[in-house]
């Protein structure tokens, strides 16, 4: 009798060695997709936004839980065990206490998705990235462009703006009252 092997899963990809130069892996159509470090710029962005976010979130009290860099296994019609590592998330209080396991991904959807760089030949995807976001259900995602100093807000309803270096990020009815002037981002 043959036995089939068994397919790998996005909780696989937390077992993988990773070799020098990678730091994890994200998982797209059944295959290991590495996951390059960032640049002094690209990491010092995501410790700008997370703990800007993070202190709003506290001193609002607002429910929910940030996150740098966890896996979100996103259950996509296509491919349900595609696995995305957003920069910076933020995950409802609910879907926090949900989750059995801490030390395994996520399989859920954040509620605000943060890319930093998503045109960078570090971080795979690109604009495949924020598409599987919105298809996933994910609220609100910010992709933000350090090259040009601006960002792009992109809704669950489909609309999509351009957030510019004198304007700022919105939580809106995800993290409400919290703002971020990118002008103080790429200060």
């Amino acid at each position: 009798m043959a036995t089939h092997p068994r397919r790998p899963t996005a909780d696989d990809m937390l077992e993988l060695p990773t070799p020098d130069g990678v730091i994890g892996f994200e998982f797209v159509d059944g295959r290991p997709v590495p996951v390059m470090p960032a640049s002094p710029l690209h990491g010092n962005l995501i410790v700008r936004v997370a703990s800007r976010l993070e202190a709003y979130v506290e001193a609002a009290r607002i429910p929910g839980q940030l996150y740098v860099d966890a896996g979100f296994v996103l259950d996509l019609a296509r491919d349900p065990e595609r696995m995305r590592g957003p920069d910076v998330s933020f995950v409802s209080e609910a879907k926090v206490r949900a989750h059995p396991n801490p030390e395994r991904l996520f399989r859920c959807r954040p509620d605000l998705a943060i890319e930093i760089d998503i045109t960078s030949e570090r971080k795979p995807g690109g604009q495949q990235r924020i598409l599987d976001y919105l298809e996933a259900g994910v609220r609100l995602i910010w992709a933000i462009h350090p090259r040009t100093r601006s960002a792009h807000v992109y809704r669950q309803d489909g609309t999509s703006f351009v957030v510019r270096e004198h304007e700022a990020l919105d939580g809106e009815d995800v993290v409400p009252g919290f703002r971020l002037p990118l002008a103080e981002l790429f200060r």
